[in-house]
C-alpha cells in the first residue's frame, strides 16, 4: 500500500516538473492555433490537412520581420488522367493544386496565389491507383506549404508587399 501511494506520488510530481519545463509529448495535439507566432486557420480537405501540417513545422519558428498574424489558405484540386488503359486505370495522372494564402498581420496583409502538381504513375494493381492519388495530394501539398512559406519570407522583407484591403479571391 505505501509503495503504490510513493509510486503515485513520485509520477504526479514528475508529471508536474514536466510540464513546468515546458516539455509536450512528440505526438500531441498541443500544437493548434496559438502556437507560434503566425496563426494558421483550418484548411479543408485531406491534401489540406497536410498543407497545414506542412505549414505548421515551416512556419513555427516565425517569419523574420513578422510579428504575429493569420493565416488563410484556399485551394483548388485538379486532377488530370492522361491516358486510360482498357483495363480502366490510367498510365498517368497529374494532381494540381492552385491555391491562395492571406496572411494578415498589423502593418496590412500579404497575398499571393500560387500553384503545384504533382504526377503519378499507378501500378498495374487493382485499387492501386487510390493510393498513388493519395501520396500524389500529399506530395503537392506539402510542396504548396514550402512555397507559401518561401513566398511569406521573401514578401515579408519588402514593406510594399504588404496591401491594406483584402485581395479577390477566385
Amino acid at each position: 500500500m505505501m509503495k503504490t501511494f510513493a509510486a503515485a506520488a513520485l509520477f504526479a510530481l514528475s508529471s508536474l516538473s514536466l510540464t513546468g519545463c515546458g516539455f509536450t509529448p512528440l505526438y500531441s495535439d498541443a500544437d493548434g492555433l496559438e502556437s507560434g507566432s503566425i496563426q494558421i486557420s483550418e484548411i479543408e480537405g485531406y491534401a489540406g490537412h497536410a498543407m497545414r501540417k506542412e505549414l505548421l513545422m515551416q512556419l513555427r519558428p516565425g517569419v523574420p520581420g513578422i510579428e504575429s498574424g493569420r493565416l488563410e489558405v484556399f485551394y483548388d484540386e485538379r486532377v488530370r488522367d492522361f491516358d486510360i488503359r482498357p483495363s480502366g486505370l490510367t498510365s498517368r495522372t497529374r494532381v494540381t493544386l492552385r491555391g491562395t494564402y492571406i496572411l494578415t498581420t498589423p502593418d496590412g496583409v500579404i497575398s499571393n496565389d500560387l500553384e503545384t502538381s504533382a504526377n503519378l504513375a499507378p501500378s498495374r494493381l487493382p485499387y492501386a491507383d487510390i493510393t498513388a492519388r493519395r501520396e500524389a495530394q500529399t506530395k503537392a501539398a506539402m510542396l504548396m506549404a514550402t512555397r507559401i512559406a518561401e513566398d511569406l519570407q521573401l514578401k515579408a522583407a519588402d514593406p510594399d508587399a504588404y496591401r491594406d484591403g483584402r485581395p479577390r479571391i477566385r
